[in-house]
């Protein structure tokens, strides 16, 4: 499929679904991924909680070490690939940090739920018809929720959250309002400037600093 792809979309990105790795590793990895360590090790280089190049090799190879997976030939194919699952090698691209193709796998649950192959394609059919109604039925519900006024808010007077419950979905803005209150906790301050250039200090609590730069 990727030399497909590479041949048919040659401008497009093809990626690695996380998911699907996640599945493999369990089956190629035995009781190394029952391991938390080794979960904890392996997810962050798969989850891009690695922030950088330097930070994802350094994992890497420490989780080759620690756990004698040197020689491990599905790791080696997985790493090989690296630049189509971890997201560190692709912040030049927009993919809405989606890592997986739980659209269509969601989709493909709903259906197989109650398929089965000795289903004539008649029973599909009307199965098909009343998953969809259902599916149809509860995006309605959710407009309707949506169109009966402003969801609620953790800070009514802040004016962005006020504008962003305006123009979004409820689910949508749950997730914006999380991000806002999240960002309250960082403590900023400008460290330089260079015309339009302005760089700045974030400072999360944590060990790790964050230097952000914006062009006006």
């Amino acid at each position: 499929m990727a030399n497909g792809i590479e041949k048919v979309f040659p401008r497009v990105c093809h990626r690695l679904c996380s998911w699907h790795i996640s599945q493999n590793a369990a089956r190629n990895l035995g009781s190394y991924y029952g391991n938390p360590e080794f979960n904890h090790m392996f997810n962050k280089c798969l989850q891009g909680y690695c922030e950088t190049k330097l930070e994802f090799q350094s994992t890497w190879d420490d989780l080759l070490a620690k756990f004698n997976l040197t020689g491990n030939l599905w790791l080696k194919i997985l790493y090989s690939l690296r630049a189509k699952w971890c997201p560190i090698f692709s912040q030049h691209l927009f993919t809405a940090k989606i890592k997986s193709s739980q659209r269509s796998e969601s989709t493909n649950n709903v259906f197989h739920r109650r398929s089965s192959k000795t289903m004539s394609l008649t029973q599909f059919v009307h199965h098909y018809d009343k998953q969809a109604e259902k599916m149809r039925s509860s995006e309605l519900e959710e407009s309707f929720h949506c169109n009966q006024g402003l969801p609620s808010r953790n800070a009514k007077s802040s004016g962005l959250l006020n504008h962003a419950a305006t123009i979004y979905t409820r689910k949508i803005f749950k997730l914006f309002e999380k991000e806002f209150v999240d960002s309250l906790g960082v403590m900023m301050h400008e460290v330089g400037s260079d015309g339009t250039i302005h760089s700045f200090e974030l400072n999360e609590g944590h060990k790790r600093v964050y230097i952000v730069q914006l062009n006006s």
